[in-house]
């Protein structure tokens, strides 16, 4: 079983395509969606949690069409958006507070993970003070309640130093082991290198390839860029200079 199958998937705002024509089936495990700013990453990322309705074509989540039936998906679901927002007079405890009561989960677990993304200094503070890396922080603590089958992050380590992302990448390192699979927007590709099991490309909202990360290396590495770059680096530069020439030229 697939976790996310997606055919012929479009999504327009206006005049605009944001997706043109996604059709992708993501395996368990965890599966980074890779492009640039704009590509179309968020849009697709919104879809599959039910925060945006699809103008055509098809996608299940876990078996569920994610827009009809939004409750079941978000009860299996963990979701972390790319620039989260809180109401700025509450503390991050009372956001912690609030959204595991409302899905039986205990605040303490919650409590313990905010503690090991470093926000125990903050979280009795409003969160109209909080950095964009502590509301990132909690907003990473807040996809984990209710210990979801499936988490859906967007750019999740745009906003975070150094510790922050360490620690974050490592948490989901855990929580695939335990059997959560785990879908990842990102143009951060140095972050991901040695997290993911497949990707996708996607630019100008079509994607360009998709597949087990070794499959896809086997491909694409021999792409020889004058740039000193990583592994991930190359095998993105590969994909873009053999599959997107032709939509630049569109």
């Amino acid at each position: 079983m697939y976790i996310i199958e997606s055919e012929d998937l479009v999504k327009k705002y206006g005049k605009v395509v944001a997706l043109d024509n996604v059709t992708l089936k993501i395996k368990r495990g965890i599966f980074g969606l890779l492009g640039p700013n704009g590509a179309g990453k968020t849009s697709f990322m919104r879809i599959i949690v039910g925060l945006s309705k699809k103008t055509s074509g098809r996608v299940e989540v876990l078996g569920m069409d994610p827009w009809k039936e939004g409750e079941k998906v978000r009860r299996k679901v963990g979701f972390m958006p790319e620039k989260p927002a809180f109401p700025p007079h509450l503390t991050g405890r009372r956001i912690l507070e609030l959204i595991t009561r409302l899905r039986g989960y205990e605040l303490s677990k919650s409590l313990e993970l905010a503690d090991v993304l470093g926000l125990r200094r903050r979280i009795d503070s409003p969160i109209g003070g909080y950095s964009a890396g502590m509301r990132s922080r909690l907003a990473f603590c807040i996809s984990l309640v209710g210990d979801p089958d499936l988490l859906v992050l967007d750019e999740p380590v745009a906003n975070l130093d150094p510790l922050g992302r360490i620690r974050l990448l490592s948490i989901l390192r855990e929580r695939s082991k335990d059997g959560c699979s785990v879908v990842i927007a990102t143009h951060s590709l140095r972050d991901v290198e040695d997290l993911l099991d497949s990707a996708a490309f996607i630019h100008r909202g079509r994607i360009l390839d998709s597949g087990d990360i070794g499959d896809l290396m086997r491909r694409y590495m021999g792409y020889q860029p004058e740039e000193k770059v990583t592994d991930i680096e190359r095998l993105y530069m590969g994909v873009m200079h053999e599959k997107a020439h032709d939509l630049d030229e569109i």
